[in-house]
């Protein structure tokens, strides 16, 4: 099955979207894949460390990206700050960008042979 990142809005949202981003990761894992949900690359508490810069932050969504194998895009993403260029990043790669832009969520993604 397929490691899938999620690009989606989280700037001027409520808990940065995390409701929508858990959903989708939800039906995502239903299918039988992975999500890749960026909310959850910067926790840290293990360490002592409560918060990350802006750059590390963006470094660790780029690496997380890269590593799927396909992208989900969830609604509009025009008003964020970093989505756009995740979802160019994906797209340079040559990824399947599945977009997501109602609840329920409807997601037709394929599997993929690794």
């Amino acid at each position: 099955m397929a490691k899938v990142f999620l690009i989606g809005p989280t700037v001027g949202i409520e808990l940065l979207n995390i409701r929508v981003f858990n959903a989708v990761a939800s039906k995502l894992e239903d299918m039988g894949h992975t999500a890749v949900i960026p909310h959850e690359l910067f926790h840290e508490e293990e360490n002592g460390i409560t918060g990350i810069g802006e750059r590390e932050a963006r470094m660790r969504m780029v690496d997380a990206l890269l590593e799927c194998d396909k992208a989900v895009m969830i609604g509009a993403i025009d008003s964020d700050l970093f989505a756009p260029a995740l979802l160019l990043a994906a797209r340079r790669r040559i990824m399947d960008v599945v977009r997501v832009d109602r609840i329920p969520i409807e997601l037709k993604i394929e599997n993929t042979s690794a």
